[in-house]
């Protein structure tokens, strides 16, 4: 009897457990279930890349593709005029310059620059304080072709038959070096040549010139102006490698006659009295 009694109460102390775990597990909310976060990628921007300075550059100084390069910018952020990679070479402005001073890294616009044959190029290519003077030669006096726009001359004055010689054994013939170190940015109106690498399709168009342009400083400019109402002007082509640091004017140094340049007309040996004849005054050249 107390066996049967001892054996309900651990069986309804089980069924009680059980019945008490069971609900438990019932009352317990079940765990999430992880959730994968997917990112939502951002909007990609389109880009563009736009021609800009590599280099501080200055109004004069002739462009080449080293001076530039294209920089990546947002497609918005892209400004009218601005020249895009797409759409532009950057080897055509080579020789252009720039009509105002640029900082590394400035953007570069078509109206920025100016090429030669566009007006205002020669005064853009000027040195600051220099002047653009033009003065007559010829094909001959000016080395016949062989002096291009971008080289450096000496500037020679010749005077022919304008007076005597003393003892009339010589013609009247002087010449001297009024200039030297002179850049020529011009042959007749032809000033495309003076940009790197824009040299003329036909050779001949500057074979045959009678004015070339020179730049000088203001005092020389007035000296020339002079000096072509005088003579011939002859242009002397100086080499590359030139010491002469800058330009010089040579108004004082020496003249070069037909005395230093040949022995063929010499001063007379002959000795001379003076015969008087009443009045008259005759002079006579004695025999060596």
């Amino acid at each position: 009897m107390k066996k049967d009694a001892l054996l309900t109460a651990v069986a309804a102390v089980v069924v009680a457990t059980g019945v008490a775990l069971l609900a438990k597990a019932l009352l317990t909310p079940a765990a999430p279930e992880p959730v994968t976060v997917v990112e939502k990628p951002a909007d990609v921007v389109p880009q563009s890349r736009i021609l800009v300075a590599a280099q501080d550059i200055q109004p004069g100084q002739f462009l080449d593709s080293a001076m530039l390069q294209w920089q990546a910018v947002d497609a918005d952020q892209v400004k009218p005029l601005q020249l895009l990679q797409n759409q532009f070479r950057i080897e055509s402005v080579r020789g252009a310059t720039i009509r105002t001073p640029l900082v590394a890294g400035s953007a570069i616009t078509e109206a920025m620059l100016i090429r030669a044959g566009n007006a205002g190029f020669l005064a853009t290519v000027l040195q600051k304080d220099m002047r653009a003077v033009s003065i007559p030669t010829s094909a001959v006096e000016s080395s016949f072709g062989l002096i291009s726009a971008g080289d450096h001359v000496d500037v020679i004055l010749s005077l022919t038959n304008q007076g005597s010689n003393s003892d009339n054994s010589s013609p009247f013939l002087k010449s001297q070096t009024i200039l030297r170190n002179a850049r020529v940015l011009a042959l007749n109106n032809r000033i495309d040549t003076l940009a790197p690498g824009n040299q003329p399709k036909d050779a001949k168009a500057v074979r045959s010139f009678s004015t070339v342009t020179l730049e000088v400083r203001p005092q020389v400019a007035e000296q020339l102006s002079i000096a072509k109402e005088l003579g011939d002007l002859m242009l002397a082509l100086r080499p590359l490698n030139s010491s002469d640091d800058g330009q010089t004017s040579s108004a004082d140094s020496r003249i070069t006659t037909v005395t230093d340049t040949t022995r063929i007309y010499q001063p007379s040996k002959q000795a001379v009295i003076n015969a008087y004849r009443g009045d008259a005054l005759e002079p006579i050249a004695l025999a060596d």
